[in-house]
């Protein structure tokens, strides 16, 4: 068996690598969510603005597009967002936390997300988050016009307000 050379960072590749990388990569991150997902969604949060969509894949009458910049636009509603998968994620999961939890102008937030556990976006924003609630989804999902499956779990993100504390009435200083 060759000898395979130890990787920078230390320990060694896996001998598939090669092949295993090409399944993670895609020159295309912007994938139509299938119909029936943003439905069953849709039906619990009555959803009001898809904040990535095109003219195509819009899922509902308000949407932000490309050309608008939508990190940068008001999310005013009911949010839905499939983002683009790659580096930017976390970009999209901050702005969708920030305008449910923090400046309150959406009142829910539902992201579809690729099921990337070991991410440090995953554990920053979304593992053990208040106010988030992570649906992880059985299988492997078929976006729309993909001719398979995608290589990866996806999971379903709900971002709600964190319910505000009041302290309860013990009388201690009454």
């Amino acid at each position: 068996m060759p000898r395979v050379p130890p990787r920078p960072g230390g320990g060694r590749p896996m001998p598939n690598a090669p092949a295993t990388a090409a399944l993670y990569q895609s020159t295309n991150h912007d994938w139509e969510t299938p119909r029936w997902l943003y439905d069953a969604y849709d039906r619990v949060y009555q959803l009001d603005l898809d904040v990535c969509a095109t003219a195509e894949t819009a899922k509902c009458d308000r949407w932000y597009g490309p050309d608008q910049d939508a990190l940068m636009q008001p999310w005013n509603g009911r949010i839905w967002c499939n983002p683009p998968y790659g580096r930017q994620v976390e970009a999209w999961i901050a702005r969708a936390i920030w305008a449910v939890q923090s400046v309150q102008t959406a009142p829910v937030a539902v992201l579809l997300l690729p099921s990337r556990t070991d991410t440090r976006w995953f554990h920053r924003q979304l593992y053990q988050a208040p106010g988030v609630q992570l649906d992880f989804l059985p299988g492997r999902l078929q976006f729309v016009g993909a001719a398979s499956s995608a290589p990866f779990p996806s999971l379903v993100a709900v971002i709600t307000p964190i319910p505000r504390r009041t302290p309860p009435k013990t009388g201690v200083l009454s």
